[in-house]
């Protein structure tokens, strides 16, 4: 009896957001970093570019899952806007990283490498 009850603790929120979007469709712009901590990133683009401090960070960050290294094109989703930071979801993942917005395309609906190729479609 208790089976049951627990597939249903399990089950029943996934079923329950498959109706109910809450983020939006978004490709990435141009490589950058991502990050949990929406403070870590806010600071780097505050501070002018130093002399690769900054980059080591970030990479020294992302050996700890603290930050993620965003490609051009990837496809996120957008789950909270702040200001000029957005915290994106890649997909699939759990976690939402904060980037600055700049690098974010909610326009895009393919990869960048898509649009740039030609559309055929049929004249009438």
């Amino acid at each position: 009896m208790r089976s049951w009850m627990w597939i249903i603790a399990v089950a029943a929120p996934s079923f329950l957001t498959l109706g109910c979007p809450t983020s939006n469709a978004a490709v990435i712009k141009a490589a950058s970093f991502a990050c949990k901590s929406e403070s870590l990133v806010a600071k780097s683009v505050e501070k002018p570019k130093g002399n690769g401090s900054d980059l080591a960070s970030f990479q020294s960050k992302v050996v700890t899952g603290d930050c993620i290294q965003l490609t051009r094109g990837q496809q996120v989703s957008v789950d909270e806007k702040h200001g000029g930071l957005w915290c994106v979801r890649l997909m699939g993942a759990l976690d939402c990283f904060w980037t600055p917005d700049k690098g974010v395309d909610l326009n895009a609906t393919s990869s960048p490498a898509m649009a740039d190729q030609p559309r055929h479609g049929r004249k009438h």
